[in-house]
């Protein structure tokens, strides 16, 4: 209990002598991993094109296709450690964002195979992961990938994505705890959190699995490039 989970991690890793960065070599390295990354590339594709399709409006959104691309990931690769080492071991993708929604996608629907989810609520949670973000397409570039510090004016630009992404999504037929997980991501249980400042009771489940899937995704890919 006295460690956090950054400390947890590095301690494994000095207790079995392995080096982060050979581990994570090997895995880049296997013939299972080419089998993720191109299974990875096909779900960028499709998710590329739903959102263009939501923002556009120039075409049906295949949530379908969007979800089987991901299903395929996880059906073919067990949820347990290697696919969440496979997942920080992606690389090489110019859009960060469609690829953070990827990888919040495919650590939700673990997580709702754990929690004991029907088949239908993991489905319905997944795609809620693949469109948390989509109100960032609505944000300048620059800002979204500027490497330094944001000013207090861009930060709250960058907040307005939620807002964003739910008004992206109101019109589309999708079930309404997808539109709460793009509005409410952000969102934390002790009220700190945005574009209300909910608190847990007024916070959707779905919402809250997305938002803690994502700060997993970030502390351990950030770990993971050590």
């Amino acid at each position: 209990k006295s460690y956090n989970m950054d400390d947890l991690e590095r301690h494994i890793f000095s207790e079995y002598k392995i080096e982060s960065g050979n581990y994570y070599k090997k895995i880049k390295e296997s013939e299972q991993f080419k089998i993720f990354e191109s299974l990875f590339q096909e779900s960028v594709n499709n998710i590329t094109d739903c959102i263009n399709a939501v923002v556009t409006k120039s075409g049906e959104v295949n949530l379908e296709q969007l979800l089987d691309s991901v299903k395929k990931i996880t059906d073919d690769f067990n949820p347990d450690v290697s696919l969440f080492d496979m997942i920080h071991c992606i690389e090489g993708y110019d859009d960060l964002t469609y690829i953070h929604s990827i990888n919040v996608a495919l650590i939700a629907r673990v997580i709702g195979n754990w929690m004991g989810m029907s088949p239908e609520e993991c489905d319905t949670l997944t795609i809620c992961g693949l469109l948390h973000d989509i109100g960032k397409v609505m944000i300048p570039v620059e800002i979204i990938t500027k490497p330094s510090r944001l000013s207090p004016t861009e930060y709250a630009l960058i907040q307005t994505h939620t807002i964003h992404g739910y008004n992206l999504l109101e019109n589309i037929e999708l079930d309404e705890r997808i539109k709460l997980a793009a509005l409410q991501h952000h969102e934390r249980c002790d009220g700190t959190g945005y574009p209300n400042g909910y608190n847990k009771d007024q916070i959707d489940k779905y919402s809250k699995i997305i938002a803690i899937s994502a700060i997993f995704y970030q502390k351990k890919h950030n770990f993971a490039s050590d």
